[in-house]
């Protein structure tokens, strides 16, 4: 099994002069770094209504091989990938948790996420599940 706590921060905030979306990185609580951003022009409605976010996790393997793990290899509680406080920022710059009861998905019998719940949620399996 893999397990390491590593952490990754991602943030989306609209740079309000231009309408373009900034995107902005961070490793292991080191703050957050400018990588990029989305021209307004590619997603123009982003600030205008609401959109669909979809977070999680994907494995692909050959036929011929046998499935790896997704995540940290582990069902989804404690030890688990994670997704922890996830937030929607509004206009103002203040975030808003994310309800319990959003939708998720899942397919198969090997990858599983929980519900969102304290604003995180855990996904993943283990390797050779069939």
């Amino acid at each position: 099994m893999v397990y390491k706590h590593l952490m990754n921060g991602i943030q989306m905030m609209e740079d309000t002069t231009r309408g373009d979306w900034n995107v902005y990185c961070g490793f292991n609580g080191d703050g957050m770094n400018y990588v990029g951003y989305f021209p307004r022009s590619v997603i123009p409605t982003l600030g205008d209504r609401p959109v669909n976010i979809s977070f999680g996790g994907f494995i692909g393997h050959e036929d011929t091989q046998q499935p790896p793990p997704m995540g940290s290899g582990y069902i989804p509680f404690e030890n688990a990938a994670s997704f922890r406080n996830l937030q929607l920022i509004d206009g103002s710059g203040k975030g808003h948790s994310l309800s319990n009861d959003l939708q998720h998905s899942m397919q198969g019998n090997c990858y599983k996420i929980s519900h969102i719940f304290s604003s995180q949620f855990y996904y993943g399996g283990p390797n050779n599940c069939k």
